[in-house]
Order: structure tokens, then C-alpha cells, then sequence
């Protein structure tokens, strides 16, 4: 982080973005705690009636085609679209695939509809939702910008935080059918899923009626076509930088660390849910916890825990010794392996029983999520602030799209760990995570120096006068 301490107050079209990721969040995690059990439970149960290891390929390419439209959606966006536009069909659409999947009813066919406007509605707002938060500053507001995003990340916390409570709520209690024994016949999976399109279409129209107003310009022309620049100006946003060549391969590089660390932090979507749901007592205090208040408990300990970490980057950068970006996101890998280990001390808390006759303490499971809630804010926020930083102007919605292409491949590798499992064991397939997430982080600390040298942060905002001065010499 470049140090800069120039007062500057946030503009107001950032409460809209948070407002709305907020809401985003919520609909989003809702269903993200419980939808590998929609996908496993019988349709008599209200679900799909797929085996574990079709549902896992099921998710696996799913998240994959999910994650590689928005690339096309980000060049579309950039070239012809805008942002604005780009998120007000993204979120609409979104709503629409949503209450498909909410009345699929065991309906295979009719929840791949959804999925399909749900991947075409993800292609235009998935990134562009998180792209548009550095628009509305100028390049030069290094530390602004990061400030901004650990705002907005927070707001995705506060949604996930609430989703998974009220989603799993709904879809085991409020929205379930129960039977004369009192234990659940049909869980409400189709009312926790119509609650999520309700949401994303608010969402819409929160930003359809106030995007003029509070994001002005921010986003709304595709790059290099604003109407109310001049034709000067709209030719230097298309203008490339000396430093281009190096960041381009720096962001290679956080590329695949980050995709790395995705795959296994998705575990808690698909393996860690399972083994929660056979192998975790769940009963606190005389209640059943839904599993999805796991996901929770990871939004909670976020607010808590990033403002912490904000104010701690800040001193850093007061002080001008910030810890290096490699140095930050080697920590997040570490401490990601370290709650895998959690998990796997559980699991061997058992005693070789995996039949289910003996659960494991549920304080194996939160302290898991401890950990690897510590090491997704040194990686996850940084890297979102970093892509947008790395990439030049003309690519602007591209650089949350490759941030978000992270997920192609980590959403395929924690689709396919579900089959995995099924024939290793979930013990065997943690503790390789676990290892190979500790030896990553070691190895981004050996990189750290080069890489924080090709990245040029420094330098952000000053090429024209860098350039000037060669002229001049």
C-alpha cells in the first residue's frame, strides 16, 4: 500500500455499491450454505435426487462456466456496454434465474434454465459490481481505493453474515414441512430460493433509481467513449503504461496463488458441508444449529475481525513499512492450511468411526473457520484492491473479471474433492489441502521482494510525469 494521507471523504455512489453488495451477499449466501444438500436430498425432501459425486461434477462445472463468462462479459462491458447498464441487466436476469431454480420441484430440466440465465446474468454483474467501486476514484488515490474496497468487503460480510442465518431458517424451519414425529418430511428449499429472487430484484431496483444520481459518470460510458470527455481524454484512458508488461505478470502470479487458495477455502461449500452435516453434532445448547449458520459465524468474524486488520494496514502504511502483498497473502495461506488441520484433529477425534454412531465437537469446525477466516481477509480483500490496480484503464471491467476468473478453476477442483472424498476419505483429502496450502505461503514469501518490484505500486498515477520528464530531459 502506498502511503497517502491526504483527507478525502468517500463518494456517495460507494453506499449504493455497499447497499446493494450487501443485499447481493445475503440472496447469494442464503443459498450457498444448503445447496449441496439441495442437489443430494431426495425430491421427496424438496430436492434435486442427485448422488453426492454427479452433484459435486454438477457444482464443479457449474462454478466453472459461472466463472468464465464474465470474462466475456467484462470485454463486452468495456468495449460496448458500460458498467452501469452491465449491472442493471446483470441483477435483473439474476432474479429471473433464481425463481426458475426456486419452482424446479425435482424438475432437472427446468432448474438448468435457470442456471443458464443465471450464467448469463453473473457474466455482466459478478464482476462489474466490484469494478465499479474503483471508477469512482482517480488512479492517483492508491490508498483511498484500498480503503474503499475493505469497505466494500465488509458489506459483502454483513450479507453473508445474515444470509446463511435467515436462508437456513427458511429452508429448515419457517419454509419446511414436518411430519406428524415432528422431523422435517420437506425441507423449504422453494421459498428460500423465491426470498433470494425477491432480494436481487430490490437490488435491482434500488440501482435503477439511483445510479444517476449518486454514480454520475463512474461506469456508465464503455472505456475511451465518454460523452463528457474530451476526445483527449476518452485517448488516454485507452493509453497503456511502461509498467504494464511487468504488472500483467504479477497478476499472473497472484492469479494462480489466488485460485489456489479459493479451492480449498470453497471446501466449506461442498466437502466441509457434507462431512458437517454426517459427522458434526450440531445441537447447541439443546438447539440444531443449520448448518449454514456456519457460513455465518465466517461473516461475522469478518466485520469483526476487518476493520481490525484495516486500522492495522493503515499504521502500517503511516509508519511506511506495509508488509509486501506476497508477505500478506503467504500469512493467508498458512493460516488457511492451519484450519484444515482443525478439521482433520476433529476427524481423527473419532477414532477411525466415520459412520456417523459418534459426532464430532463442533468447536473443531468454528475453530477451522477461526483460521480460515483470518487468512481470507489477507488475501481475498487484498487481492480484489490489487487487480484493480494492476491492470490498465481500458481493461477496467476485466480486472474484477480475472479477479473472479479465480474461481474457474477452484470451483472445479471443489466440485471434484466431493468425489474425491468418496473414495480417500475426507480425512486424507484435508490434510493434503492442508499441506499444500503451507507450502505455497512459503513459497510466497521467498517471491515476495521480486514481485513486489515488477508490481511498481509505487508508481501508480505518476507515468505521465515520469514520462514528461524524459521529454523535457
Amino acid at each position: 500500500m502506498v502511503k497517502n494521507s491526504q483527507k478525502f471523504k468517500h463518494p456517495k455512489g460507494l453506499w449504493l455499491i455497499n447497499v446493494m453488495i450487501a443485499i447481493q451477499s445475503y440472496a447469494s449466501y442464503a443459498t450457498s450454505g444448503f445447496l449441496i444438500l439441495f442437489y443430494t436430498y431426495s425430491v421427496e425432501q424438496g430436492g434435486l435426487g442427485l448422488d453426492k459425486t454427479f452433484a459435486g461434477d454438477v457444482m464443479a462445472y457449474l462454478g466453472t462456466i459461472g466463472s468464465l463468462l464474465p470474462l466475456l462479459g467484462a470485454y463486452l462491458t468495456d468495449k460496448y456496454i458500460g458498467m452501469q447498464r452491465a449491472i442493471q441487466f446483470g441483477i435483473l436476469f439474476n432474479s429471473i434465474g433464481t425463481l426458475f431454480t426456486a419452482f424446479a420441484h425435482g424438475r432437472f430440466y427446468v432448474f438448468l434454465i435457470g442456471v443458464i440465465i443465471n450464467s448469463i446474468a453473473g457474466a455482466f454483474f459478478r464482476g462489474n459490481l466490484s469494478a465499479i467501486v474503483g471508477e469512482l476514484y482517480d488512479e492517483k488515490q492508491v490508498s483511498m481505493k484500498d480503503a474503499a474496497y475493505s469497505i466494500f468487503y465488509t458489506f459483502v460480510n454483513i450479507g453473508s453474515l445474515l444470509g446463511p442465518i435467515i436462508g437456513g431458517l427458511i429452508y429448515q424451519d419457517w419454509g419446511a414441512t414436518k411430519g406428524a414425529d415432528g422431523k422435517i418430511a420437506v425441507y423449504g428449499f422453494t421459498p428460500a430460493f423465491l426470498m433470494v429472487s425477491i432480494c436481487l430484484f430490490i437490488t435491482f431496483l434500488l440501482f435503477t433509481f439511483g445510479k444517476n444520481k449518486l454514480l454520475g459518470d463512474s461506469g456508465r460510458y464503455p472505456v475511451g467513449k465518454n460523452k463528457h470527455e474530451s476526445a483527449e481524454e476518452n485517448k488516454e484512458d485507452l493509453k497503456g503504461s511502461k509498467y504494464d508488461k511487468g504488472r500483467l505478470y504479477a497478476a499472473v502470479i497472484i492469479f494462480v496463488f489466488s485460485t489456489v487458495f479459493w479451492s480449498a477455502y470453497f471446501q466449506t461449500q461442498t466437502t466441509i458441508t457434507l462431512m458437517t452435516d454426517e459427522l458434526v453434532n450440531l445441537n447447541v445448547l439443546g438447539f440444531d444449529m443449520p448448518i449454514t449458520w456456519l457460513v455465518s459465524f465466517n461473516g461475522f468474524l469478518c466485520i469483526v475481525l476487518a476493520p481490525i486488520f484495516g486500522w492495522f494496514w493503515m499504521k502500517k502504511a503511516e509508519k511506511n513499512n506495509d508488509w509486501k502483498v506476497a508477505t500478506k497473502m503467504g500469512w493467508g495461506m498458512l493460516l488457511t492450511g492451519l484450519g484444515f488441520v482443525c478439521f482433520v484433529l476433529g476427524l481423527q477425534s473419532l477414532g477411525g468411526k466415520l459412520d456417523g454412531s459418534i459426532k464430532m465437537s463442533i468447536w473443531y469446525v468454528l475453530g477451522g473457520y477461526f483460521v480460515l477466516t483470518v487468512g481470507e481477509l489477507l488475501v481475498s480483500p487484498i487481492g480484489m484492491a490489487l487487480f484493480s490496480k494492476l491492470l490498465p484503464k481500458k481493461f477496467a471491467a476485466m480486472s474484477m473479471a480475472m479477479w473472479y476468473f479465480t474461481y474457474v478453476v477452484s470451483s472445479w477442483i471443489t466440485g471434484k474433492t466431493v468425489g474425491w472424498t468418496e473414495t480417500w476419505g475426507y480425512e486424507k483429502v484435508l490434510t493434503i489441502i492442508a499441506i499444500i496450502m503451507g507450502v505455497l505461503g512459503v513459497l510466497l514469501f521467498i517471491i515476495a521482494n521480486p514481485l513486489e518490484k515488477i508490481m511498481a505500486l509505487d508508481k501508480i498515477g505518476k507515468e505521465d510525469e515520469e514520462e514528461l520528464e524524459v521529454q523535457q530531459a
